[in-house]
């Protein structure tokens, strides 16, 4: 989003910034230089955010951005008692537009101390910066207001949060920032057989969301109250980013179940009466959590009789955006049935009774896989947090590093020529359930996976992990190479140790609604 005055901004800031060094300067007057060097050293800060430099409304800080700093005791909390030389939501600013800044204190009398025994201590930061105090807008008791109901300006609720340590022997203390809010983005599509519809003027809106809370600055907790103790659920209309294509909001990061009867909400322009319907709902599972930091793209496709989800996609903020991540879901009313022949028990046929669900229409592809791959930085040997999730060297994705012939970087997994849409095999249990985890969901139930294979036909040619166990093994459901028919939906049974890369094992997940 472009930044209101920033031109006017910087040139005030060119003018103050040489005034706030005087000031810094003369305050130190009464100090004697040998004080100064051994005894009294200022704070160093420098800043980024994340792996990759980025904001929700640009890629680079600007100049005179302001930060608030703690200073506390090494190891402690965020509390009255264990804050340093006053260093008590101090104001910084940056001294220049980039991707990576410094900071100087913005008075005199805002500058932090190193102690002078060298100890180490930490630091505590955030952006955009709040005065302390008890009214509207305030930082109170260490509890930062978020409000998200007026996205008019991305910068100015695009929470950043860093901790960091230091001491003076080594005063330069990097701050590495992170978004403490979640991305939310709508992507329009049109159907083939709608060439010449203008999809521009659409509205997207959030329904049911939550609007506001406080963020603690000592556990980096939402409380999603307002200051005056209630909870605010309301509509966010999203951006446009590119008018009738891409629409984005920052929202609040809410877990699986705390907020109920949320939506997309979908107001095609009154150039369109062709397309029906004119105002469109999507329900969001009540089961759909947001994290922090991540950034969820929703996609619809307009029709001529309707309007069609098509899928969800999850990446890291900082990451750019791929396309193959797009996972295709269909609604699985809920339900009770006769199971049949059960992985984990003897039993030929008992009742289960299922809640609303979503499935993916079809097993996981190579292209979806390596997007994970890639968002996740996964390096060669195809490890993870100590568990391995494909084989490798695998069949089809290939780890590649180095520039291209232009100068631009690979991505770093790659899918043999065409082979983007094949199911992806040799991945092990960890390595799906990973890859389902990021797409907010998880691997289906045994119970699941045999409901939706007979109300909607997904069928595939693999095995496919599911998220039981038994006896130290994880079951695997498919129906057969050939021939598959619904009764087949319950004699195709396997079970596996979780770690085993399969040339036929593959995956489909679920999202409970």
């Amino acid at each position: 989003m472009p930044q209101p005055s920033t031109h006017t901004r910087n040139k005030l800031l060119q003018l103050a910034l040489p005034a706030v060094a005087t000031l810094l300067l003369a305050s130190c007057s009464g100090i004697s230089t040998s004080t100064l060097a051994i005894d009294r050293v200022p704070v160093d800060l420098s800043l980024r955010i994340g792996t990759v430099s980025t904001r929700a409304n640009g890629t680079i800080w600007n100049m005179g951005d302001a930060v608030g700093v703690f200073m506390i005791k090494k190891g402690n909390i965020l509390h009255p008692d264990h804050i340093l030389d006053n260093a008590n939501n101090l104001r910084y600013l940056t001294t220049s537009s980039g991707e990576v800044v410094n900071l100087i204190p913005a008075a005199a009398d805002q500058v932090m101390y190193y102690p002078v025994d060298a100890s180490v201590v930490d630091f505590i930061a955030y952006y955009p910066y709040r005065d302390t105090g008890t009214g509207a807008g305030l930082l109170n008791n260490y509890i930062y207001p978020v409000r998200v109901d007026d996205q008019s300006d991305f910068s100015t609720i695009d929470l950043l949060y860093s901790t960091g340590s230091g001491n003076k022997s080594d005063k330069t203390v990097s701050l590495l920032f992170s978004h403490q809010l979640s991305k939310f983005r709508v992507a329009l599509r049109k159907s083939a057989g709608l060439p010449f519809l203008d999809l521009a003027g659409t509205r997207v809106d959030l329904l049911g969301m939550p609007l506001a809370s406080g963020f603690s600055l000592a556990d980096q907790t939402f409380n999603y109250l307002t200051p005056s103790g209630g909870e605010e659920i309301g509509l966010i209309a999203l951006q446009p980013i590119t008018d009738g294509a891409l629409y984005e909001a920052l929202i609040l990061p809410q877990p699986s179940g705390r907020f109920r009867g949320r939506g997309v909400g979908l107001t095609l322009p009154a150039t369109n009466p062709d397309v029906a319907p004119y105002v469109y709902q999507w329900p969001i599972p009540d089961g759909t959590a947001f994290r922090s930091g991540k950034e969820y793209t929703y996609t619809f496709t307009l029709h001529g009789d309707g309007v069609e989800f098509g899928g969800i996609q999850i990446n890291d903020w900082e990451d750019c955006s791929f396309e193959g991540a797009v996972v295709e879901m269909i609604d699985v009313p809920g339900g009770t049935f006769l199971m049949g022949s059960s992985c984990q028990a003897d039993e030929t046929i008992y009742q289960v009774t299922l809640t609303d669900f979503m499935v993916s229409r079809y097993p996981i592809t190579n292209a979806q896989y390596a997007a994970y791959l890639n968002a996740t930085r996964v390096a060669a040997d195809g490890v993870l947090g100590g568990n391995r999730l494909l084989a490798a060297p695998h069949p089809v994705l290939t780890y590649t590093s180095g520039p291209t012939s232009d100068g631009q970087a690979f991505p770093r997994w790659q899918v043999s020529e065409g082979k983007d849409d094949y199911p992806v095999t040799s991945v092990t249990w960890f390595g799906a359930n990973a890859f389902a985890l990021w797409q907010g969901g998880s691997l289906p139930t045994e119970a699941q996976w045999e409901y939706a294979c007979r109300l909607c036909d997904i069928h595939s040619n693999i095995w496919e992990w599911c998220l039981d166990s038994s006896g130290g093994k994880c079951i695997l459901r498919s129906g057969t190479l050939n021939g598959s028919t619904v009764n087949d939906c319950f004699t195709g049974c396997n079970k596996d140790v979780p770690d085993k890369c399969d040339s036929g094992y593959g995956f489909r997940i679920v999202i409970v609604r």
